[in-house]
């Protein structure tokens, strides 16, 4: 995916298409293939096709459509994952672009170990303690633990960083890194916009590998 391999883990990534009315209806796999949407051999075992819902898990992504939401989530996310994110949600939008699209997302989560041979509470507490958490605790409480929050914008998005801890196993403490690229939609224009932030798929997890990187280190 990018030049430098991470110790952390990539643990979820997914693209969301938000609109205030998506027509359940349209959604049949006739539909979906004769617009080059979804091909056939899209539609794995557990396919569900329902008023209220769509569910497909295919080889390379989940996609679930409900009527207010579109969610991809990859299951082996790199930068290359982009063509397939325009390929079925981009041909969701240009082929129902009269839609009343509201906003779309970029996700992603890593799971954050300490660097080798450091001691996580340290290491999490130099990295992520605020400093009126003294005011509240002992800085030697080695139960205590801290996060962070970050936003800003990034590539005409906003971006949400949301670290906390998490417990993978009963002796494994490690951070969670949530990043969230946001952007909310107007309308008239609204695909062209989804398209773009599409686009930015390769950029956007290139940027999480470089915050995660950042996070890594001592």
């Amino acid at each position: 995916m990018v030049e430098k391999r991470l110790r952390s883990t990539l643990v979820n990534a997914s693209a969301v298409l938000l609109a205030s009315d998506f027509n359940i209806s349209i959604f049949k796999p006739l539909w979906l293939t004769s617009n080059d949407i979804l091909q056939e051999d899209d539609f794995g075992e557990g396919t569900l096709i329902s008023p209220a819902a769509i569910q497909v898990p295919s080889r390379s992504f989940d996609l679930l459509i409900m009527p207010n939401r579109l969610q991809m989530v990859l299951k082996r996310p790199t930068q290359e994952s982009q063509a397939e994110l325009l390929r079925v949600i981009g041909g969701v939008a240009k082929t129902l672009p009269h839609v009343p699209y509201t906003g779309i997302g970029l996700n992603f989560g890593y799971l954050v170990p300490a660097p080798d041979g450091t001691d996580f509470f340290a290491w999490s507490t130099a990295k992520f303690s605020a400093s009126w958490a003294s005011l509240v605790v002992s800085p030697h409480d080695t139960a205590a633990r801290f996060g962070s929050y970050l936003s800003y914008d990034f590539m005409a998005m906003r971006l949400k960083i949301d670290i906390k801890p998490t417990r993978q196993q009963e002796s494994s403490d490690l951070m969670l890194a949530e990043f969230n690229y946001h952007l909310d939609l107007k309308q008239p224009g609204a695909t062209d916009q989804v398209l773009e932030a599409l686009q930015k798929w390769r950029a956007a997890i290139k940027h999480t590998f470089e915050v995660v990187n950042l996070l890594e280190a001592q």
